[in-house]
Formats: C-alpha cells, sequence, structure tokens
C-alpha cells in the first residue's frame, strides 16, 4: 500500500496502529516508517503510544487481526475529517 503524498493530499492523513503491548487501534498523524520502533508516538485522543517494531517478512503482523479502534480517535477523526489508513507494521 501506498502512502498519501503529504503535500497532495487535501485532508489530513492519519493512520490507525496497534501499539506495542496494545489491543486497540489508535490514529496517529505519524506517518509510518518516521519514528523508530519503541518511540512515543502521539495520537488523535492524547494518549502516547510506542510504535511497534517492523514484522520481518514472511512473518504476518499480530497487529493484522486486531480490529477495535479507540472511539475517541474515531470522533476527533470525523469531526476534523481525516484521511484514516490502517497501517500495521
Amino acid at each position: 500500500m501506498a502512502l498519501p503524498h503529504p503535500y497532495r493530499c487535501s485532508r489530513p492523513v492519519a493512520f490507525w496502529i496497534v501499539g506495542l503491548a496494545l489491543h486497540l487501534r489508535h490514529a496517529t498523524p505519524s506517518r509510518p516508517g518516521a519514528l523508530p520502533g519503541g518511540a512515543r508516538a502521539a495520537t488523535l485522543c492524547g494518549t502516547r503510544i510506542r510504535v511497534p517494531f517492523d514484522t520481518p517478512p514472511p512473518r504476518r503482523p499480530r497487529s493484522a487481526d486486531i480490529t477495535a479502534r479507540c472511539p475517541q480517535c474515531a470522533e476527533f477523526a470525523a469531526e476534523h475529517d481525516y484521511l484514516l489508513l490502517t497501517w500495521d507494521f
């Protein structure tokens, strides 16, 4: 999946990710790969989560089956018209 171009997208972009040791997706405006694994990233709801580490191929990311989303992030994204993408590391 290609990332949207940051200067050509007419809407703000956020990515649904699962932080380390979490079982819920949060939306973050930090682009995948912008922060190293283990770094703290801000989310739309104000929570700071730890960025997961990349999953080496051919393994499948453990977060791939997690679909539960933070309701506060979803509400903020809807109010501010974010383009939301699901991303697994």
